[in-house]
């Protein structure tokens, strides 16, 4: 029985900017360097001889891959290496840099729009990640596919076709932002109550521009506080005898909403007020509570972690201040 011949014409893999090497990726398991691949297939009418280009099947599409490069066409990835089909919730490319407001020229970077020999070509992106642990060491890699039953990479050489291309990632080491870089507000007024009394404030901090914090992982190691709220790390508590600093958790959209009961509980027992938390749009914040049952003293030797857009963590320390005026602080 005559069946049609399934080729690829076309099969190559680039950077976003069309070039073989990129240093676009922070080793930190969770940032991603963008890769194209470039595919053509190309299938043979058994009976007119005519041969058409032909779009990729989606198990075809769903096999498409990077791995070490080699001529081993069944090459896996190196330690600590990952290949995702999606992107993810972070940001690709590096860190940009801006002065007085107004973004560098050597920050940014323009993506490359494949071009092919034969039209039309399919263009599939995969991520690259490095986990945190690996050293920073620049490997190779090329794409893999599997077309009609036979796998291709793009260090190929047979079926009338000849592939040679990879791309080289360099991975960087991820940056860490201390104090000193950050923006800051606080809100005393975020919550009042003169009957009990108790007043609550808000702190605010912003890294510099590009950069935004995207999820709060709390601190390392909490204070054990009676009747804290469901929802909070305490990282100091009996500051001259009224204060307690900590930062909300599982509160990482900037327009999350935050209640007493969050913060501390069996405080009321027929309400639950809000707590005025969305000032700035930030998930980089903290809280002070101002209560004179606050006798006893603690000081937490952990860090609050956080985690931007480009998957870079930041460690930060929250104590005590100096005075009732500024009574948290936080620093590297």
């Amino acid at each position: 029985m005559n069946t049609s011949r399934i080729r690829l014409a076309e099969f190559k893999v680039q950077t976003v900017q069309g070039q073989v090497s990129t240093n676009e990726l922070y080793a930190n398991g969770r940032h991603q360097c963008e890769v194209y691949i470039v595919v053509a297939k190309e299938v043979e009418d058994p009976f007119g001889g005519i041969k058409r280009i032909t779009p990729l099947t989606a198990t075809e599409k769903a096999s498409v891959t990077l791995v070490e490069y080699s001529t081993n066409i069944g090459a896996t990835l190196p330690a600590g290496w990952t290949c995702d089909t999606v992107k993810n919730a972070y940001d690709c490319g590096l860190r940009k840099h801006f002065r007085d407001g107004v973004l560098e020229e050597s920050s940014t970077v323009e993506a490359h729009v494949p071009r092919a020999s034969v039209a039309p070509i399919e263009v599939l992106k995969r991520y690259l990640r490095l986990n945190e642990a690996q050293p920073l060491q620049t490997r190779r890699f090329m794409a893999r596919i599997t077309v009609g039953g036979k796998i291709y990479t793009t260090n190929f050489s047979g079926d009338d076709s000849l592939f040679n291309s990879y791309v080289e990632i360099v991975p960087q080491l991820p940056y860490r932002l201390s104090v000193r870089e950050l923006g800051a507000y606080r809100d005393i007024f975020a919550y009042e109550d003169k009957t009990i009394p108790l007043s609550i404030h808000v702190y605010y901090w912003h890294p510099p521009a590009g950069l935004v914090m995207l999820e709060s992982l709390g601190l390392t190691a909490p204070l054990n506080v009676e009747n804290e709220g469901a929802n909070f790390h305490t990282s100091f508590y009996g500051f001259l005898g009224y204060f307690r600093g900590g930062v909300p958790i599982g509160k990482n959209t900037p327009e999350a909403s935050l209640q007493m009961s969050d913060v501390q509980r069996n405080l009321y027992f027929d309400k639950n007020p809000a707590i005025e938390f969305t000032l700035l749009p930030t998930v980089m914040r903290a809280v002070v509570v101002e209560w004179l049952d606050l006798y006893k003293y603690g000081q937490s030797q952990g860090y609050w972690r956080l985690i931007d857009n480009l998957g870079c963590m930041h460690q930060f320390r929250i104590v005590e201040g100096d005075n009732h005026t500024l009574p948290l602080k936080l620093t590297d």
